[in-house]
């Protein structure tokens, strides 16, 4: 039986994440109060000019002390657009990316109020395309000690801290291989692969 896992809902999750998923028993934490400089409402790709990060932008107020439920989304601005457009310029050339993008282009219009709501159906689509099963149990109080906690061990501060095997990136010509980005672009890049490459990444979660 797999072990019990305590890990916070990211948008469009790094290789990690779905390594942990796949690793083990994941319990996603919905309980918690949001978190400022996280992959809450954050991911990372490859461009052509390097590392770009796409951020869903949240209405205004105190999210620090706001249950991570209660957090909403804001539509001010036409993020929406904005990162499939990006996503476009960044993948269009890979291999995989004609196989994928409609599913994507799809999601990225509906219109979600609720952050944890976009994240949650994003993940579910990530692991249908990988073929990984959706096995992830919503936590129902937040406990202070879990079993295997995984919560806040991959932000944008450490999660180049998980080596794991290179694999052909979009623009590897021109730039070095940048692990564990958004499993968007392992997908887009490597398709019915990357499955076993996010077995690469179980030693080190």
């Amino acid at each position: 039986m797999k072990s019990a896992a305590h890990i916070e809902l990211h948008y469009l999750p790094c290789q990690a994440f779905l390594s942990a998923m796949m690793q083990y028993k994941v319990q996603l934490e919905l309980q918690e109060t949001y978190q400022k400089r996280s992959f809450r409402n954050k991911c990372i790709i490859a461009s052509a000019q390097g590392l770009t990060m796409l951020t869903v932008p949240l209405k205004a107020g105190k999210h620090q002390q706001r249950a991570i439920k209660e957090v909403e989304i804001s539509y001010a601005e036409d993020w929406r657009r904005q990162h499939l457009r990006t996503i476009h310029a960044c993948y269009r050339s890979a291999p995989y990316y004609a196989h994928y993008i409609d599913s994507w282009e799809k999601l990225l219009k509906q219109e979600f109020r609720y952050l944890v709501d976009l994240n949650l159906v994003a993940l579910g689509l990530l692991c249908s395309q990988l073929g990984i099963p959706a096995a992830f149990e919503p936590t129902t109080i937040y406990a202070e000690e879990v079993e295997l906690d995984l919560r806040d061990r991959i932000n944008p501060r450490t999660y180049t801290g998980f080596p794991q095997t290179p694999y052909q990136q979009v623009f590897a010509q021109e730039q070095a291989f940048a692990p564990n980005l958004s499993t968007l672009d392992l997908l887009f890049c490597t398709g019915p692969e990357a499955r076993t490459h996010l077995s690469g990444l179980d030693a080190y979660l």
